[in-house]
């Protein structure tokens, strides 16, 4: 494959003043001839196009990068094949991700605009009309919160075809929290500590939009441009994931190392439950550390449940009050919402 792909660029680079040119060649995946489209050299760009893809590439693009763009688009058609997702005016350029319930995708319209894509793997047909209501209607408040920057904005939400339920949200490329925390031991705590509190508004927002998040994590929140926070991944997808057999009754759906005690025992998502995430991310900004970590999923579990979470380092001593009000094992004696958390950061600062 690799082979051909060289031979196909090194064709191009010595035809190209000819214009317009076509080529031929044999997709792995499917067996089948491909056309390839390269544009004039005044263009400066080369232009693959396939069912559902159409790639454009510098004019000097590397053989190296060629071949890996090639590869790119065939996973992209390779998914598209078995998830079928025909959205009027987009084209899947790439797979952000790709897990058992879904596939992102990023797209890109006429303008150059890119969103990230979400793909839905579950069978529309076996889920219930309580249950798809119930998701366009927290997808639909949730598309009402637009103008908040402390979100990753959902931009539309549907199905299509019958057949694919898809989310389509704004595109940040940058890292996220946890890349941050990895990357960069050296941050601020005064920067960390900012980054927290426009988490905690987030949350406060979800919450007072009558949504929870259900699975808050380092991961689940991305770096705008300007360095400041955004919270993404709202799982409101779990009910129907539940609905159509992808997550049994009795499984969670979240993260074990921030999972709350009572949701290890089968109780449901709950604003409680998001706030001892929170002072789990508040744990793990302060520290870079997780609280309750083993070498098997029942050791980190068995933490969760009735370890008390490691003490602050001294000098950050003061913030303990406030974890410790988070983490607490009995819900009903947690903190009860994000405003309070905001309102014990200011007693702390203040």
């Amino acid at each position: 494959m690799w082979v051909g792909f060289l031979a196909v660029f090194c064709w191009l680079k010595e035809i190209r003043r000819c214009g317009w040119i076509l080529v031929l060649y044999c997709d792995n995946y499917s067996r089948q001839l491909v056309i390839m489209l390269a544009e004039n050299k005044s263009s400066g760009m080369n232009v693959v196009r396939l069912p559902n893809v159409d790639m454009r590439l510098a004019y000097d693009v590397s053989a190296s990068e060629f071949a890996g763009q090639l590869e790119i688009a065939q996973e992209v058609r390779r998914l598209l094949s078995e998830y079928p997702l025909s959205l009027p005016g987009w084209v899947m350029r790439e797979v952000l991700h790709n897990s058992e319930n879904a596939v992102i995708f990023l797209a890109e319209n006429h303008l150059g605009v890119q969103v990230a894509i979400k793909r839905f793997k579950f069978d529309v047909s076996k889920m219930s009309e309580a249950a798809l209501e119930f998701f366009m209607t927290e997808a639909y408040t949730l598309m009402s919160q637009h103008d908040v920057p402390v979100l990753v904005k959902l931009l539309d939400a549907g199905v299509v075809d019958d057949t694919a339920v898809y989310l389509m949200m704004e595109y940040l490329p940058g890292m996220t929290l946890k890349d941050k925390l990895q990357d960069g031991s050296d941050v601020e705590l005064d920067t960390r500590l900012l980054w927290f509190r426009q988490i905690v508004e987030a949350l406060a927002v979800i919450h007072e939009s009558g949504l929870l998040h259900r699975d808050l994590k380092s991961s689940n929140v991305l770096m705008r441009e300007d360095d400041s926070p955004a919270v993404l991944d709202l799982s409101i997808e779990s009910q129907l994931l539940s609905d159509c057999g992808f997550l049994n009754a009795d499984e969670i759906y979240c993260t074990p190392f921030y999972v709350s005690p009572e949701r290890i025992i089968g109780e449901s998502a709950s604003v409680s439950s998001d706030l001892y995430a929170l002072g789990i991310l508040l744990y793990e900004m302060l520290t870079d550390e997780k609280p309750f970590q083993g070498e098997s999923l029942s050791d980190i579990l068995t933490g969760h449940m009735f370890n008390p979470a490691p003490p602050l380092p001294n000098h950050l001593a003061v913030y303990q009050p406030l974890l410790s009000q988070l983490l607490i094992k009995s819900s009903e004696h947690r903190l009860r919402s994000a405003r309070l958390v905001l309102s014990g950061l200011d007693k702390i600062s203040g």
